[in-house]
């Protein structure tokens, strides 16, 4: 309720025209924006002759500094006036055909669909797979929700307190890029050595106790196996931990630079290893065999597509060994994989962009129903 207050005490009149454009993306967060994982879609839109304008969600303090509240022209429930005064805010700041959100859970879409005059078409991209790990998900009151594929959408049909409806379609992750045809790792990338790759958890998870351990299993299995590199791709926002201070007492465990992309890089190994993350996505679509460590919810089904996992020492050099017995099958099942949680194989941007396009000259794409019916 006392944001109901502040929102209106720090509401503002906007006296000067609206921004006209094709699209509004809003970045969910300051730092989603600074990480510029959106720039090459924005590059697209633009090439394709889109006028494209970014709003950046900052915290709540900036919000109200700032003014970001504009008094709503429709009645609301006074509880929500905050969420209601800061999309009338964002409708009346810029006269767009498309607006984009990102953030999960976030329920300014709901009010910009009840405010708007005349349009805009409000587009959900997805930057996940959604599963139980977040209720955020049950939210999806928008126009159009771009999901990745045919997993996605499964899921969140089965949602039975769900709030809202919206047309879903098939495109993204925004964030790959083109590909033409598919990974081929019949072979290993070079003789004599095995490249293993393992990616680190997030600042959350890499002090916890079973991240620590299993990557103790790794390093006790490279001892083994002199054969072996394993080069590390630390998370974005992690610390490395413990894998800069192993790198220090062991040669072959090497730390790949901070700046390195995972979707050009999977491919130069013949092994990697990853927590239970949505970056195994990536992975997949390099067609690099991967493996999981530790125990938890199989939240995107991989032992349902034979994806081995280990859950002790044990069984970790057992599931080397199997992905090595016949390597080619094993690239088949991490295959199906991908292709159940991705459907475009090849041109996951560009159907993002298509259909942003459509939206924008008013050919909205069918799609498939999410929530009402």
């Amino acid at each position: 309720m006392w944001k109901g207050h502040l929102s209106w005490i720090f509401q503002s009149r906007l006296t000067e025209d609206p921004i006209v454009c094709d699209v509004l993306l809003i970045h969910p967060s300051r730092e989603s924006y600074c990480l510029g994982r959106k720039a090459p879609l924005v590059a697209g839109m633009e090439a394709a002759g889109l006028s494209v304008e970014q709003y950046v969600e900052d915290e709540d303090t900036r919000l109200l500094r700032n003014r970001h509240f504009t008094a709503p022209r429709l009645k609301v429930p006074f509880v929500l006036r905050w969420y209601a005064s800061h999309a009338e805010y964002l409708v009346n700041k810029y006269e767009a055909k498309v607006i984009l959100t990102e953030r999960n859970g976030w329920v300014v879409p709901t009010f910009i669909k009840y405010l708007r005059r005349s349009g805009p078409k409000v587009v959900h991209l997805a930057h996940s797979i959604p599963s139980g790990e977040s209720t955020r998900y049950g939210y999806f009151d928008y126009d159009h929700y771009l999901i990745f594929g045919q997993s996605s959408y499964d899921y969140l049909s089965k949602i039975e307190d769900a709030f809202g409806s919206c047309a879903a379609h098939f495109a993204g992750p925004y964030f790959f890029s083109d590909w033409e045809g598919r990974p081929n790792k019949s072979r290993l990338v070079s003789e004599g050595q095995l490249r293993c790759l393992f990616l680190g958890g997030g600042p959350a998870y890499e002090t916890s106790g079973e991240y620590l351990q299993y990557c103790s299993w790794l390093i006790d299995w490279l001892t083994e196996n002199p054969g072996a590199l394993l080069y590390i791709k630390v998370h974005p926002r992690g610390a490395g931990i413990p894998w800069i201070n192993e790198s220090v007492k062991n040669p072959r465990i090497k730390i790949l630079p901070l700046d390195t992309s995972l979707e050009r890089c999977a491919a130069d190994f013949d092994l990697i290893f990853s927590g239970y993350t949505n970056a195994i996505i990536d992975v997949a679509r390099s067609g690099t065999p991967f493996m999981l460590l530790g125990s938890g919810e199989d939240y995107f089904s991989a032992e349902k597509f034979g994806i081995f996992r280990a859950k002790s020492p044990e069984e970790l050099v057992d599931c080397i060994c199997r992905v090595f017995l016949d390597r080619n099958d094993y690239i088949s099942k991490v295959m199906e994989f991908y292709d159940f949680h991705v459907h475009e194989r090849s041109h996951p941007r560009t159907a993002v962009l298509d259909i942003i396009t459509k939206l924008t000259t008013g050919s909205a794409p069918a799609g498939r129903r999410l929530g009402c019916r």
